[in-house]
């Protein structure tokens, strides 16, 4: 199961606490500055953003905390090999054989007939570059 009371998460708590505690005295000390006879518009400006930025805080350390028990993907299905999902991308990356020429049987599909050349010239080229070795 699940919990957010383990070591690392109990670390997580204590900064946000400590986060919000800054917060709240930031915000105090702007405010106290604020209706001081120093104080000016830039000082209240300044204890408004304090009770913003802690807002901020509390929403990340909520959000954080129910990814936590709401992981992203968690209630989609298992992706299999012969069943693929129309909605998803799978890429196939098993490992290929490790060879000198390259696997052209692996490039199939709808070729356009300047592509088609361009293949067929670079094959053309790979083979004779393939009979040069051999001599």
């Amino acid at each position: 199961m699940r919990s957010v009371l383990t070591s690392k998460w109990l670390t997580w708590h204590a900064v946000c606490v400590i986060y919000l505690a800054v917060c709240v005295l930031a915000f105090l000390w702007q405010f106290d500055k604020a209706e001081s006879s120093a104080g000016d518009w830039q000082n209240i400006l300044y204890a408004i953003q304090w009770p913003i930025f802690a807002l901020m805080g509390l929403y990340g350390w909520g959000r954080s905390i129910w990814m936590h028990f709401h992981p992203p993907g968690a209630n989609e299905p298992a992706l299999l090999w012969d069943e693929p999902d129309p909605g998803r991308v799978i890429h196939d990356v098993r490992p290929k054989a490790i060879t000198s020429r390259p696997h052209y049987s692996d490039y199939i599909g709808p070729e356009d007939p300047e592509t088609a050349a361009y293949n067929e010239h670079l094959r053309a080229l790979n083979e004779k570059a393939a009979q040069e070795q051999e001599v």
